[in-house]
Order: structure tokens, then C-alpha cells, then sequence
């Protein structure tokens, strides 16, 4: 049971920092579109 929650919690926090990163791309292109 805790093995799962541990793979759980490692795959949130994997999703996490790829919308991290996803986010900071667009906030990237944003900027370049309105510069």
C-alpha cells in the first residue's frame, strides 16, 4: 500500500513540473508574440 502511494505521489509530482516547464513556454511565447 505505502509503495503505492509513494508511485502516486512521484507521478504527481512528475505532472507537476511538466506543466511547470509547459507553462513557462507559453508564458515565453506570449511575451515574443507581444514584443
Amino acid at each position: 500500500m505505502e509503495e503505492l502511494l509513494k508511485k502516486k505521489a512521484r507521478e504527481r509530482a512528475l505532472t507537476w513540473k511538466i506543466h511547470l516547464i509547459l507553462i513557462r513556454e507559453i508564458s515565453k511565447e506570449d511575451c515574443n508574440t507581444y514584443a
